[in-house]
């Protein structure tokens, strides 16, 4: 073996090539570079876990879903924004996002919040169905969204045009979710419920009927089941499948509020106590589980005082609204029920001043004055005047009569009240509530009393078969 062949050689490894040096040099060269690497922290194992692991869309969907059932909608709507921040292509995500936003709605308890919700939600569910035009729940969805948003908009917003616009197309939409499946259990539900606002009883019957019979554990369609019997007069049975459904999902506290309100009306209806009980417990029972989640909602607590007012036990029922103005101290609708509860009380003087800040707007003073704040610890809260609108108008004609009451009861500011009655009526006359018999027949007694004051022609409506609605709870 002559070793002029060979460069060198160690044991059983022989290189008779100096590129394979120049390999081997390499090699060492750089392995000795990684294993630095991973001494000062530059290199990491390739299977090691990274620092903060990427969340597929599907996981923030997950999460949503959980919230949803813990009845945290907030949260829930949170992670769906996440779950389409991860995949903005996914029309689904954006179906479950916009009901998600429907149901919050119900704890929304002024105009404006109410209507930012719905137009989040009629936003996600229009970008739904574009996005999964063959996806036979977005179109379910989106009729949905538009069903809810068509009674929002007829007799909260009075618009008339805008809400039967909506109701045609969430007729349209849902069709075209059963065309596109008709086993879709949770189509079946929204379309009974649109058909309960078409009032087409036989359609809606039939759908909620086929709906239970294939998933009679489905909470949603005990919903609308209830709601059916609701508008068929059978308002005990009606109960009886709020109540199902919020076993169902006892976290979905809006149906506990939903229970608490149809006890109180049938406590209204009726004048049993124990209806009224039943419907403090329900609104007691979510403000104990909103304190356990650290939520502040003042919406059991305006459910339990009007409950008390209507029971005649005012100072239960002042409490329950002041614990409501604490949790949301600038809300001109907690003012406004503050106000009414004053008023049944026959505390005049409080609920003009509690319905002043509501209607009118007032300053810091005032409302520090209503919720007895503490001037050196508490935010100084200013409120601005509530828009009139289907919401509202109770609380304006009911203003504007105690104004006019406080006319005869001599007070010292009788004219000036008297001034500010008149004002608010002509602006009711003035929008689309002046066409309306029935408000105008509530306000014409304070009308006359304060163009009697003043030496003018007294105003007498034509009397309608109407009712005379009652005021705010």
């Amino acid at each position: 073996m002559s070793p002029q062949r060979y460069i060198f050689r160690r044991k059983r490894v022989w290189f008779t090539n100096p590129m394979h040096v120049f390999v081997l040099m390499t090699l060492i060269w750089g392995g000795l570079m990684v294993t630095q690497g991973f001494k000062r922290g530059d290199v990491k194992p390739l299977f090691d876990p990274t620092p903060t692991p990427t969340r597929i869309p599907q996981s923030f969907a997950l999460e949503a879903e959980t919230h949803f059932l813990a009845g945290d909608l907030d949260a829930a709507i949170a992670s769906y924004q996440e779950a389409i921040s991860a995949s903005p292509e996914n029309g689904r995500l954006y179906a479950e996002m916009a009901r998600i936003l429907t149901y919050s709605t119900e704890t929304q308890i002024t105009v404006p919040a109410k209507q930012a919700r719905f137009n989040q939600a009629m936003e996600a569910s229009e970008k739904a169905i574009t996005l999964a035009p063959d996806d036979s729940t977005a179109f379910a969805v989106r009729a949905f969204v538009l069903d809810w948003n068509y009674g929002f908009t007829r007799f909260i917003l009075q618009d008339e045009e805008a809400s039967d616009r909506m109701l045609t197309e969430a007729e349209q939409m849902i069709n075209k979710a059963l065309l596109l499946d008709e086993t879709n259990v949770m189509a079946l539900v929204y379309y009974a419920e649109v058909m309960i606002d078409r009032q087409r009883w036989d359609l809606a019957q039939g759908a909620i009927t086929r709906a239970l019979e294939r998933d009679p554990n489905l909470w949603e369609a005990h919903r609308v089941n209830g709601l059916f019997l609701e508008n068929m007069a059978e308002y005990l049975p009606s109960i009886e499948e709020f109540k199902t459904a919020s076993e169902l999902a006892p976290n979905m506290l809006f149906l506990q509020i939903k229970l608490g309100q149809a006890y109180r009306t049938m406590g209204l209806k009726t004048g049993s106590e124990t209806y009224y009980e039943t419907a403090i417990d329900y609104f007691n029972d979510v403000a104990l589980k909103n304190e356990s989640l650290g939520i502040q909602d003042p919406l059991p607590y305006l459910g339990i005082g009007r409950a008390y007012g209507q029971l005649g036990q005012f100072f239960a029922a002042s409490r329950n609204m002041n614990k409501a103005l604490q949790y949301d101290p600038a809300n001109p609708d907690v003012y406004a029920q503050l106000g009414m509860v004053y008023r049944q009380a026959r505390n005049y003087e409080d609920a003009i001043s509690a319905l002043g800040c509501a209607v009118q707007g007032c300053n810091e003073e005032k409302t520090c004055e209503l919720r007895d704040c503490n001037r050196e610890t508490d935010l100084p809260i200013k409120i601005e005047a509530m828009e009139l609108d289907g919401y509202t108008i109770v609380y304006y004609y009911t203003y504007a009569s105690l104004l006019a009451g406080m006319h005869l009861k001599n007070h010292p500011e009788r004219s000036q009240y008297c001034g500010q009655a008149l004002d608010l009526i002509s602006e009711i006359r003035q929008s689309s509530f002046g066409s309306d018999q029935t408000i105008m027949e509530i306000l014409a007694p304070s009308e006359n009393i304060c163009i009697s004051a003043r030496g003018g022609p007294t105003f007498t409506p034509v009397p309608t078969p109407t009712s005379t609605p009652e005021p705010a709870e």
